[in-house]
């Protein structure tokens, strides 16, 4: 559960072991820099456990958004993660996604973080300057169950996405340039084990606008990465090398912080929280 990390993790960092911790971090912003500033004085490797991060996928689509020529500049992300098992009043009622005092941040920590991960990566790790969520459903202690969120950049640019423990399995995300854009119907976890797939496509407008044709530029397909083999060997490959790579325990605490804030604007009846510089 998320409320206990912090203590292990600063037994862990104390006695000089590597950590590799899943998401979200901690419950507030605060606790997680702790956790993060404990390992960095120890020296030892901080990783969180975002699987998807570790697929080929991320790299050859990577490479499709730098194609400025082709693609454009990224103006929006649009995301969806959401699970059904809300519905089921056993699972709901023993789930520690569910309950305050284990996992304070619901479904917008469980399943939000992987949004707000995936829209810093298409954004090189930009931080919005401010975001916005909505908490359309709570428990009666406060966990949110069902948000819509809003991050907001400068010139127009943007990413939008929802999550819910009460509707069906969604796990769609797309990467819009000012002239194509790259689609995922799987982005967090893959439907098939060991292959991923996208798609980068450009749209046009038919004759008298009757039809609105889309073209697929390119169709992405990539075999034998098992993502969730591929993290742990990456941990692994960085403990044994003996060195500590400092992007993963950053891109850790940034999404935290925008996650944090998501939440006090969810609180807040989606009043806009700043971000950046804060």
């Amino acid at each position: 559960p998320t409320t206990l990390k912090k203590d292990w993790v600063l037994k862990a960092a104390a006695k000089n072991k590597h950590v590799l911790c899943d998401k979200p971090l901690a419950g507030n912003f605060e606790d997680a820099k702790e956790m993060i500033d404990a390992c960095a004085k120890a020296g030892v490797q901080f990783m969180d456990n975002t699987m998807m991060m570790h697929n080929d996928r991320m790299q050859q689509i990577k490479e499709v958004l730098a194609d400025c020529e082709s693609f454009g500049s990224v103006k929006t992300v649009v995301s969806s993660f959401s699970i059904p098992f809300g519905n089921d009043s056993a699972w709901a009622q023993s789930n520690v996604r569910m309950n305050a005092s284990t996992e304070p941040l619901g479904c917008l920590g469980d399943l939000g973080w992987y949004n707000v991960r995936l829209s810093l990566w298409a954004f090189d790790y930009e931080e919005p300057e401010e975001v916005s969520c909505h908490y359309l459903e709570q428990t009666d202690d406060g966990v949110p169950i069902a948000n819509f969120a809003i991050l907001r950049y400068s010139g127009g640019r943007s990413a939008t996405f929802d999550n819910s423990f009460k509707s069906s399995l969604r796990q769609w995300a797309e990467v819009v340039g000012e002239k194509r854009t790259v689609s995922m119907d799987d982005f967090v976890v893959t439907k098939v084990k060991d292959s991923a797939t996208f798609s980068v496509a450009e749209g046009s407008i038919g004759e008298l606008a009757e039809t609105f044709p889309v073209n697929i530029k390119q169709q992405g397909s990539i075999a034998g990465c098992v993502q969730h083999a591929r993290l742990p060997k990456r941990m692994a490959e960085l403990v044994t090398g003996g060195s500590v790579d400092p992007l993963w325990p950053r891109i850790s605490l940034q999404t935290q912080k925008v996650l944090i804030a998501l939440h006090e604007s969810g609180k807040s009846q989606g009043a806009w929280v700043k971000v950046a510089g804060k």
